[in-house]
């Protein structure tokens, strides 16, 4: 079996295992957060497969790790307790991989000669998908903090710090894309656009 595929395959069952022992135990936010790793892990394949590209190996890991830090070390072995930089590291971490995933998305599709694009639109395309995804899981942890009572947010404080530290990430993610694009401009006939 291919690395990838063994890492996709163990990440899977362990989530999947996760989720039905978090349902038996009657750990709702543990099988939420579950479930949602589940759709995370699954939608950068959705996109490969949809857009026939092969994704790296390295953004597999990310999201491997990142699920693994949030799930488990997160909120299986209250490392959001314990160690209060934490949620701030996973913050920051999935704005790198949100804006990654921005940029691979019009990244594709500029060297497909499907769409012309500045490098400069692309970066900041990458940083309003990370900060929309962001946004999107603040309201879902307000949601859940409204209809279960718990704390999963700790008042204005914690969301504004959990999105400056995604935007942080999201800028690394679309500096990076930027200059690789700005390397790469000879070669993919850009040369007018920057």
């Amino acid at each position: 079996m291919a690395p990838q595929r063994l890492v996709r395959f163990v990440l899977h069952v362990v989530l999947v295992v996760g989720f039905v022992a978090s349902l038996a135990a009657q750990e709702w936010i543990v099988a939420f957060v579950s479930l949602l790793g589940l759709l995370t892990v699954s939608i950068p394949r959705a996109l490969a497969r949809g857009y026939r590209i092969r994704l790296p190996i390295e953004f597999e890991l990310m999201t491997v790790t990142f699920v693994f830090g949030a799930l488990y070390l997160g909120e299986v072995l209250d490392f959001y307790g314990r160690l209060p930089w934490w949620d701030d590291v996973l913050h920051a971490a999935a704005g790198i991989m949100a804006g990654f995933v921005g940029f691979l998305v019009l990244f594709v599709q500029i060297v497909r000669r499907r769409i012309l694009m500045s490098p400069l639109l692309l970066a900041a395309f990458s940083i309003s998908l990370a900060l929309a995804a962001s946004t999107g899981w603040e309201i879902i942890e307000f949601t859940i903090d409204q209809v279960l009572s718990t704390r999963m947010q700790n008042g204005l404080d914690d969301t504004m710090r959990d999105q400056l530290f995604a935007f942080a990430g999201a800028t690394f993610a679309a500096a990076s894309g930027y200059v690789y694009v700005r390397n790469s401009a000879t070669r993919l006939g850009w040369f007018e656009y920057l």
